[in-house]
Formats: C-alpha cells, sequence, structure tokens
C-alpha cells in the first residue's frame, strides 16, 4: 500500500473566534431554558470548570493542503471534589470512538485529548489513504471534526453537560447533539432507569406525544406519525436527555425520529406533569 507522509499543526487559543461564540452563545440560551444559567451549584460544592481548547490540522501529505483532517475542540472538565470520575465519564464519551475503553485508569483530560488526536490521526490516515488513492480527485478524504461543549446546573446534585457536534467529509456535514446529566456524588451519567420508577414508559411516552402534538400543532394525537414523527418507530424516551431545574429536556438528533428535514428535535416535559414517575 502507497505510503503517506503527514504532519500534524497544532494551535492553542486562549480565546475563540467571534463566531463561535455567538452560534455557542444561541445554542445555550436555547438548549438551556429550562436550566439555570449559572454554575451554583457546582461552584457551590468546590467543583472549578476549565477547558481545553485545540485547533489541529493533520495534512494526509506534506507541502499538500488537502486532503486533510481539522479538529476544534472546546472541551470543558471539572476541576475539585468528584473532578476525576465526573471527567472520566464525560470526556469518554464524548471523544469518541473511546480509545481508553482497554483501561480503567484515571488519566488526566489534557491526556485523555492528546491520547484522541494520535489515535484519531492514525485511523484518518489509514482509512482515508485508501479512499484518496482510490479517488484522487474527490473531496471525500477532507474531514472535519468540531465540538464545542458547556456545564450547568441541573436538578439536585446532577451537573449537565452538553456537548455540539459537528463531523464533515466531504460535502456532507452532519450536525448532532450529545448531552449527559451527571450525578455530582460520584460521578456517573444518569440513565432513564435512574430517574423513573420501573414500568414509567407507557406514562413518559404519553407526555413526550402530547408535548410534540403542541409543538407542531396536531390536534390528534393518533395523527402524531401522519405528521412525519415516529413514523417508522414506536415512541420512546431517548437517553440523549437533561435533568433541568425544573423540566426534563429530550434531545432527539436529527433524523433519528423524523425526517431530517425536521432538524434536531427537543421535547421538554416540566417534573410536575411526570411527578407520578419520578424516582
Amino acid at each position: 500500500m502507497r505510503k503517506f507522509s503527514w504532519r500534524i499543526k497544532v494551535k492553542m487559543r486562549k480565546q475563540f473566534p467571534y463566531i463561535h461564540i455567538f452560534s455557542l452563545a444561541i445554542l445555550l440560551i436555547t438548549l438551556f431554558a429550562s436550566c439555570n444559567s449559572a454554575s451554583q451549584k457546582v461552584s457551590d460544592r468546590g467543583i472549578g470548570i476549565d477547558s481545553i481548547c485545540k485547533d489541529t490540522t493533520i495534512y494526509m501529505k506534506t507541502g499538500q493542503q488537502n486532503p486533510n483532517l481539522h479538529i476544534f475542540l472546546n472541551l470543558k472538565y471539572t476541576v475539585g471534589p468528584s473532578s476525576r470520575a465526573i471527567n472520566d465519564t464525560i470526556l469518554r464519551q464524548v471523544l469518541s470512538p473511546d480509545y481508553l475503553s482497554l483501561t480503567t485508569d484515571s488519566i488526566s483530560p489534557i491526556q485523555m485529548v492528546d491520547s484522541f488526536l494520535v489515535n484519531y490521526s492514525r485511523d484518518y490516515r489509514t482509512f482515508y489513504g485508501q479512499v484518496w488513492a482510490e479517488e484522487p480527485n474527490s473531496t471525500n478524504a477532507n474531514v472535519s471534526l468540531d465540538i464545542q461543549t458547556d456545564i450547568s446546573d441541573g436538578r439536585d446534585d446532577v451537573m449537565l453537560y452538553v456537548a455540539r457536534m459537528k463531523r464533515k467529509q466531504g460535502a456532507q456535514q452532519v450536525d448532532y447533539t450529545k448531552a449527559y446529566s451527571i450525578n455530582m456524588n460520584d460521578g456517573r451519567w444518569l440513565h432513564l432507569n435512574d430517574v423513573f420508577v420501573p414500568g414509567y414508559e407507557r406514562d413518559l411516552n404519553e407526555q413526550i406525544i402530547r408535548q410534540l402534538c403542541q409543538t407542531y400543532d396536531i390536534d390528534d394525537q393518533e395523527k402524531i406519525s401522519e405528521a412525519g414523527l415516529f413514523v417508522h418507530t414506536d415512541v420512546y424516551a431517548t437517553q440523549n436527555f437533561l435533568l433541568c431545574s425544573d423540566a426534563i429536556s429530550f434531545i432527539y438528533v436529527n433524523g433519528e425520529i423524523a425526517d431530517s428535514s425536521f432538524g434536531e428535535i427537543t421535547v421538554t416535559i416540566p417534573y410536575s406533569d411526570i411527578k407520578n414517575i419520578l424516582r
């Protein structure tokens, strides 16, 4: 197989370009409408927030701009009490694939990021080197990955972690959100079974349908599939959710429960409407 040379250029930024600040602000205003805007609960526990920002370009061949892999990371992480467990949970999830899955050793956020960059670039060169060799005039070997994150307060002892992802290959781009509700006491990522009592599914699904009908002005709940929602699957609650201060928000990524023309769909249900099934 033809051998390709490569080089990595890394720039550490202390400030984001204005466009990133603006887009991130709009995202947070929308996504955390039902959550506390300040991290008061987090700071009250002595947990601090720091970040790693990297702007990295991996060139397939020295002296040639294309094809290349561009990675922009803005990763928030915690410092202080329980931070090791919290960071292990969130960063292993956000930096996907998890190249550290074979070890249970606790690794610092900087080590996680460095390991991810090295392994991700290796996989890029291995796979897309073949793509480029077979299609030298194609743009399909040009890949970019953009991950921007934020931390906010949630319900009780819960910390909310949101990662906004953009991955582009050639002309095709996929945008999606990863949402995590983290127990600050032990760093666990909370799932539906941790939040709801056994047998919650029917009542919760009914509330999801009700909220979707209100959002999309559907006058009959039986017609939800006719409106283009949950056409090919039964109604379900996604594990991609946020336990906000007064409501739970389920985030369905683009194309998950409806045609991609709907975009990303968020269903927010006040706790008062589901108090009978909450733990």
